[in-house]
């Protein structure tokens, strides 16, 4: 079964503007079982 996978970008995915390896390879890797992987933040849109 897929789903869809909501990830926080500033300070959850990203540190500091990065992204670690490690993170990178475990959204591939839920891409590749087929999920769908979308970012959010709750940062307003003037700031995106």
């Amino acid at each position: 079964m897929s789903r869809t996978v909501f990830i926080d970008f500033d300070g959850t995915l990203a540190d500091h503007g990065r992204v670690p390896a490690a993170h990178l390879d475990a959204v591939g890797e839920a891409r590749a079982r087929g999920n769908q992987v979308l970012l959010c933040t709750g940062r307003p849109k003037s700031l995106v």
